[in-house]
């Protein structure tokens, strides 16, 4: 199978969890369907049609952190725009804008893998070897602008599980261990995070489907026995397509 591999990053990021509403906070890695939203600005795909486009199933995607993840909390001023249109008519008398505070991460960059039976995988190919995007990239919200390069195309070579610890370069879905034991934990200089996030949205954004990973936070590999995994020879990545 071919994959594609690219580098983001940007000053700072958003993955916002959902069911926080008043004090957002931030998934440490982009989940899936924003890997779509990426994917698809690059491609040109229309905001309101993209996941259409993806719903197919014919796309994978694994990422990886490159730096370690660091999270801060900033506070920002919110308008609320059905009440005030502009600065200029701020209504005194009416609450109009309220402030949150919003948690961020700092200097994130990840790497993405990214393998698919659509031709537009060789598209997505041009496109990023060229630095060009139709739409701009950014990592979660709009007001935090991306830059992205290429690191190339490979060929992925599928193993089935081995019989000792491999390391794992990118997140681990827990669905692709049979056991706990098939993951080595106390390894020093690690920090792992386990969370549940999005996996697949129907095109009214609606969830499909969710699964538990397992982060390891320094940007560093994971010690694992998946049931079976991706093996990138030029990088020497072993990698959880997902």
């Amino acid at each position: 199978m071919k994959i594609v591999v690219f580098d983001i990053w940007a000053d700072y990021g958003h993955f916002k969890v959902p069911f926080t509403t008043t004090s957002p906070i931030s998934f440490p890695v982009p989940p899936k369907p924003t890997l779509y939203g990426i994917v698809g600005a690059i491609l040109g795909l229309d905001k309101d049609e993209y996941l259409k486009y993806f719903n197919d199933k014919k796309w994978q995607f694994s990422v990886s952190a490159v730096n370690p993840i660091s999270k801060i909390r900033m506070v920002e001023n919110f308008i609320n725009v059905k009440v005030a249109h502009d600065f200029v008519s701020l209504n005194p008398k009416k609450s109009s804008r309220t402030q949150i505070r919003l948690e961020l991460l700092k200097n994130p960059k990840y790497r993405i893998y990214c393998q698919s039976e659509d031709s537009k995988i060789y598209s997505l190919y041009d496109m990023l070897k060229d630095h060009k995007s139709v739409y701009t990239i950014s990592l979660g919200i709009s007001e935090l602008l991306a830059n992205f390069a290429l690191i190339g195309i490979y060929d992925g070579f599928t193993n089935s599980k081995p019989d000792d610890f491999v390391e794992i370069n990118s997140l681990l879905p827990i669905s692709s261990i049979e056991l706990i034991e098939d993951i080595k934990l106390l390894i020093e200089n690690r920090k792992y995070i386990k969370l549940n996030m999005p996996v697949e949205l129907s095109s009214e954004r609606e969830l499909l489907k969710a699964d538990y990973f397992l982060i390891e936070m320094n940007g560093q590999t994971i010690s694992a026995k998946p049931k079976d995994y991706v093996f990138i020879k030029e990088l020497k990545n072993n990698i959880i397509l997902y």
